[in-house]
């Protein structure tokens, strides 16, 4: 498709991802083009701020993480424990855990107060007082 950007494959919906090799290691990511349309529409750039709630099972933050290029904030809130741990796997294997804060809560009442506790959080890691878990 030629609204893809550069790098991006489709492939037949036929395809099974999961048997190739390097979509095993991590080395390729799959995403269904509504997701890869989400995330191309808020353009997002290193330095912002960014809030995916219901962010499981985690292709689009993963996606977020890459384009942030470790400079900005991502949070995840997921309201199911579940999802969000298959969140936390997937963000381990694309090597995103450190800067995604994910957390569980309903989005619906989770409160953007929070950027202010995972700021200090952040600050406490950076100083050695205290780390990420």
């Amino acid at each position: 498709e030629s609204w893809l950007p550069t790098g991006w494959w489709e492939l037949p919906p036929e395809t099974n991802l999961s048997r190739c090799p390097a979509y095993k290691k991590g080395a390729l990511f799959g995403m269904d083009a509504a997701s890869a349309a989400a995330v191309l529409a808020l353009s997002v750039e290193p330095g912002h701020d960014v809030l995916d709630l219901c962010c499981a099972p985690g292709a689009k933050l993963v996606y977020l993480a890459q384009l942030l290029n470790g400079r900005g904030r991502l949070v995840g809130v997921d309201a199911a424990d579940h999802r969000l741990a298959a969140c936390r796997t997937l963000c381990r294997k694309y090597g995103v855990e450190d800067v995604v804060s994910l957390f569980h809560a309903d989005g619906r009442t989770w409160s953007l107060r929070c950027w202010d506790l995972l700021e200090k959080l952040r600050e406490a890691e950076r100083d050695g007082h205290g780390r990420k878990g």
